[in-house]
Formats: structure tokens, sequence, C-alpha cells
């Protein structure tokens, strides 16, 4: 069963979910010897495999859980999060836990199964991301749901363990670390400025220029100057904006052609680039807050995380910023 457990001096909050061992894995040795393959759950025709759809794009006149669907939302069939809530279970005040509620979804982004270095279009990326609006959305009704994660892990070295192009929703029922954190400086920081940080930061490198990748109305692609990977890259909505769900069509467009060129040029310099993408944007049925900003992140996997990252939470990054912007620009 899963459980949220919080190291009480660090504040540190981990799911305990052993049930994911179980999962299936695409890029495992034993897997990559087999003869037959088992079929991917994710292919269009298999959908008695990965479940029943929660929400889907589908052609006119399908039904659900048949083929005729463009993009499918189904609940991860090995779960980090269970819902309906489970009982209390006993806790200290130093190993404060309690039960890992929540939902974790799958949504699978297109009917074909793609190869690793495939790049979706521009069309699926907006798509996709109109999905992730109507997700919010929806999680947003329940009062128990406090964050919504949407990530993308591409490629195995990036925590993926099935091949077919699919992308993850894990909504909690408290905010994590990392963005409490981030929401708090940034809204002490609109306290005492009168701005947002985001957007100050945003308008010195579009002026510097130097780890800007890309520009265009309403989007800047950077590499960010503290980068924690080679090719860390963000996709900034020029304007300000807390919440990615409130996001207009026009912001939507311009972030799936930013994405798709962004995410050639990777594959370009690094064939086959194993990367996370993850969605920053504020809590759940919080007011738009002058002093957060969302964005997409993209997270290239090129090297390890090793002691030193484990033990401290620090990156060391071999590729300096400037770098990358030079070759993520180039055309050659």
């Amino acid at each position: 069963m899963p459980e949220l457990r919080r190291d009480g001096l660090l504040n540190r909050w981990v799911i305990q979910a052993p049930g994911r061992f179980a999962r299936p894995d695409d890029f495992h040795p034993e897997a990559s010897r087999s003869l037959q393959p088992p079929p991917c759950p994710f292919c269009e025709g298999n959908e008695q495999l990965s479940g029943p759809e929660t929400f889907a794009r589908r052609t006119t006149g399908t039904s659900a859980d048949t083929p005729g669907w463009q993009m499918r939302v189904v609940l991860n069939r090995f779960p980090a999060l269970q819902s309906p809530a489970p009982p209390p279970s006993s806790s200290s005040s130093l190993e404060p836990s309690q039960p890992a509620f929540g939902v974790h979804e799958v949504v699978i982004e297109t009917p074909q199964h793609l190869p690793l270095s495939a790049t979706h279009p521009a069309a699926t990326w907006q798509m996709l991301f109109e999905v992730y609006q109507q997700r919010l959305r929806s999680f947003s009704e329940d009062s128990r749901l406090q964050h919504a994660l949407i990530f993308k892990n591409h490629g195995p070295a990036a925590g993926a363990s099935l091949q077919h192009p699919h992308s993850q929703i894990l909504v909690l029922p408290r905010v994590p670390t990392q963005v409490a954190d981030e929401w708090r400086a940034a809204e002490n920081w609109h306290a005492a400025h009168g701005r947002c940080p985001r957007c100050e930061q945003l308008q010195r490198e579009i002026d510097g220029a130097d780890r800007v990748v890309a520009l265009s109305p309403e989007i800047a692609v950077i590499c960010p100057p503290a980068s924690r990977f080679p090719y860390e890259t963000w996709l900034v909505p020029r304007r300000h904006g807390s919440h990615f769900e409130h996001a207009a069509p026009a912001v939507l467009a311009e972030l799936a052609q930013n994405l798709a060129q962004l995410l050639r040029q990777l594959q370009r310099l690094v064939p086959e680039a194993n990367y996370n993408l993850v969605l920053q944007t504020a809590p759940l049925r919080q007011g738009p807050a002058e002093g957060f900003h969302w964005r997409v992140e993209i997270l290239p996997r090129l090297t390890g995380l090793a002691g030193f990252e484990m033990g401290s939470g620090w990156f060391i990054n071999p590729l300096e910023p400037e770098q990358a912007t030079r070759e993520l620009r180039s055309e050659e």
C-alpha cells in the first residue's frame, strides 16, 4: 500500500510505493533478449491492456476504450498514489506518515509505437498541452488534492519503463517541498520588489541574449544560468502567468512549435537523447500569483546522478549553459 512519509528534520517527503517494482519494462535486458516481446499496452487496439480511459481525444463516433483515439488518459496500473484514500496509518512527530492518497494517470500521447529517436510534431504537442489543461482543471474541483505534477520520462536513463510515448500526472494531497519553496520565495520577492522574479530574470536573459535559444512573441526558450544538466532548457511564457491551465491557445501553439524545434535540435546534437520534461505550475486552486511563473523544463539525462548529487542535493553540470545555447541555436 503506497504511503507518504516525511523526514521530520529535513522536511523531505518520500512516496513509498513498493508495488511499482511489478511494472513492465521495455528496456530491461531480459526484455531486449526476448524473441516474442509482450504486446504494448499503449498501442491502438490494445486498450483492454491499459484499462478504462478517464479522458480521451478521439474521432467522432468512436466509443470509449476502443480504437479511434488520438490521445488517451488512463489510470496508472502501478500507481505511486491511490484513490480512494486508505485508512490512516500510525506515525510519530519525528517520522510522520499518512496514506498516500492521490491520483496517478498516464497520458498516452499517440496511437503509434514510435522509436526512441522520434519527436512529436508541433500539432501533437499542442494537443497534449490541451489535454494537460483539461486534467488540471478537472483535478482543481477536488479540494483534497493540492498539486498536480506533470512530467514525461523519455528513455530508460530518464526513468521510462515503456518506449511508447507517454507522460504522467501525479496529483498529490500536499504541495511538494521544491514547489512550495519556490512559491514562498517568489511571493516574498514580489512583496519586497513589486515584480515577479521570473519575469525579471527572463527580461535580463533576453537583454543579454547569451542564453536565449529561441524567441517568439509568446515564448522564450532559454538555458537557465544555473543549469543542472547539459542542455537543460526552459520554455517560459513572456507574459506573466502562474497557472498553466489558464494559458491562452496562442501561447500553447507557440509553446508546441518551440518545443518541437528544440527537441529536434537536441536529437541532432545527441541522437536518441534521454530527457525528462517537467511542467512547473502553481498549486491547484491557488488564486493568480503575481510572483510565481509557470514554465516547461527539458532536462536531458546525459550524465548520471552520483554520490555528490544524492548526498548534497546539488548538481554538477559539465556543460556551461552559454555553450549549450550556442549548440542548440546552430542548424549545422
